[in-house]
């Protein structure tokens, strides 16, 4: 997936190769964007910055362009940001249904599993940060 698709958030624009790194603008520290492996399919992730996990949920419908401007500030805390985009959003695959809050909180611990194994995340909703 080299260009994201217009979803329901209206958000369409050039996205980076999984698994590249660069720099949000205004940005000192670089931001990875990466997917990790669920049931169902991919889920999208941006990660920047080292140390203690937190995790941010961005608010239905939207993705997690949402922090582009509030991550850094995290990440310069000492933080390791985990910027999701839930199923269906951003680059993140569809479920195959339209899921129940469940099947969300499903896909958000299989996507912990598979980036954190054995680490705790703090997770943040979307209303905590606000950009």
């Amino acid at each position: 997936r080299s260009v994201s698709r217009s979803r329901s958030c209206g958000v369409a624009s050039q996205a980076p190769r999984p698994g590249t790194t660069t720099t949000q603008p205004g940005a000192s520290i670089p931001v990875k964007r990466a997917y990790a492996e669920v049931s169902f399919g991919q889920l999208h992730y941006r990660e920047l910055g080292q140390g203690e996990p937190i995790l941010f949920l961005h608010k239905t419908p939207s993705s997690s362009v949402q922090f582009e401007r509030t991550a850094p500030f995290f990440a310069e805390q000492g933080f390791r940001v985990l910027a999701l985009d839930t199923p269906g959003f951003g680059l993140s695959d569809r479920h195959p249904s339209q899921p129940t809050m469940r099947e969300y909180g499903l896909a958000v611990h299989q996507f912990l599993d598979a980036i954190l194994p054995v680490v705790p995340a703090e997770v943040v909703p979307s209303e905590v940060v606000q950009a």
